[in-house]
């Protein structure tokens, strides 16, 4: 830009404003009227004379600091020039100049969204534009390269938002809580866990790319889900304004249609059979002890065909075999059954099987289980907290 090569040349312009900026025939903009302008590092200490047009001035020229005065001053100059553009009217809107010159040695401006002309101009706007406008010139963009990378950024469609750091075990949001962020993880990785009637079931394992609490701000509804950062996790912030400024861009049809297919998704998470909700130990394995012979000649246990006791128990549960097998994998790292070498389930202690089940049915009526030993009893919450939680997505592994 016109700007950026006369910063290059060391030349500040101080004076950048809507009718010194020109769009010629060919759209292109010429920026006009260099009289006010001064190399830095030469004379602009020479005078604290106060040099530019008041309702658009940047603090440190309203002030007279002339040796203060660099490409950050007309950074402000841009940014003041923006904000015209979006609500019609100068930053620092004053009866007489003197009136306008106090406000911007205070920094004092309507903000843009407050403003009726500005109510459809998109939040990634606003930002951009009252970044520009800092009063503090290190929360200003450094240079009108940086503001303009940001301008195209949102003229090509990309989202411009914070990012957020979570450590490992932060939570970037919890069951419960009213939907006002979504997260776009940049790098590192995330679970998401709901409660059941079973216990704590994990959802899925999110990573780079995924979006997580999407559902909750379009709908206006709780969170369902909590979400925690397995490790340290950098996520874009969507917050619920922005989301909602980039449906109205969309056609109105298409807005409406993305607002009805969330709001059936959160209904049908209400719809859905409640096995495939989460990991259930007790009804998989109060099946497999089903299957179990009653006697066995075997001192070694009783050993099933693996893909044929998945697809039996998922057959009696009217599930798939694909939500039966992540429960008998973590079963068998529990020590209560094995995975042979040849692919068979081992099922050595039939008994101690049995009253895990039995301890599974009083979790998930919320009944005590009177008469279990204690050290059993931890043992067996141990376990069952293990089912709950790993049970999503494993596959069986051979015992050593």
């Amino acid at each position: 830009t016109a700007v950026h090569y006369a910063h290059t040349l060391g030349v500040v312009h101080r004076d950048l404003k809507p009718s010194n900026i020109l769009v010629d025939t060919h759209e292109q903009a010429r920026v006009l009227d260099f009289g006010l302008a001064k190399r830095t590092g030469g004379d602009l200490t020479a005078t604290n004379a106060i040099m530019g047009t008041p309702a658009y001035m940047a603090p440190e020229q309203a002030e007279g600091h002339a040796g203060q005065l660099d490409r950050q001053t007309d950074v402000f100059l841009i940014g003041a020039t923006l904000y015209h553009i979006l609500t019609l009217a100068p930053p620092y809107a004053a009866e007489d100049p003197e009136a306008a010159l106090a406000l911007a040695a205070a920094g004092r401006l309507a903000a843009p969204e407050s403003l009726h002309e500005c109510a459809d101009v998109p939040e990634e706007l606003r930002r951009i534009t009252l970044k520009a406008l800092a009063a503090r010139k290190d929360q200003r963009y450094a240079s009108v390269t940086e503001l303009a990378a940001d301008i195209d950024s949102v003229l090509s469609g990309r989202v411009l938002s914070v990012r957020r750091r979570f450590a490992a075990g932060e939570s970037l949001m919890r069951a419960g809580e009213p939907g006002q962020e979504a997260y776009v993880i940049m790098c590192g990785r995330v679970e998401v866990v709901q409660d059941s009637a079973g216990g704590t079931v994990r959802l899925g394992i999110l990573g780079p790319g995924d979006i997580v609490g999407e559902i909750a701000i379009i709908t206006h509804k709780e969170r369902s889900a909590t979400v925690t950062a397995l490790e340290d996790t950098e996520a874009l912030v969507i917050t619920e304004a922005l989301m909602q400024d980039a449906l109205r861009k969309t056609p109105p049809w298409l807005g409406k249609t993305v607002t009805a297919l969330a709001r059936r998704l959160r209904e049908i998470d209400r719809l859905v059979h409640p096995l495939l909700a989460g990991a259930s130990p007790y009804h998989v394995l109060g099946q497999l002890s089903l299957l179990l012979p009653p006697r066995t000649p075997d001192p070694a246990g009783t050993t099933l065909d693996w893909a044929s006791t998945a697809a039996t128990i998922g057959l009696n549960l009217g599930v798939s075999p694909a939500h039966v097998e992540p429960v008998l994998c973590a079963l068998a790292d529990s020590g209560l059954a094995s995975c042979q070498p040849d692919g068979r389930l081992l099922v050595a202690d039939r008994a101690r099987l049995e009253r895990f089940v039995e301890f599974c049915r009083h979790v998930l009526t919320g009944d005590d289980l009177a008469g279990l030993p204690d050290h059993e009893r931890a043992e067996f919450e141990r376990i069952h907290d293990t089912l709950a939680r790993q049970g999503a997505g494993r596959t069986p592994s051979a015992a050593s």
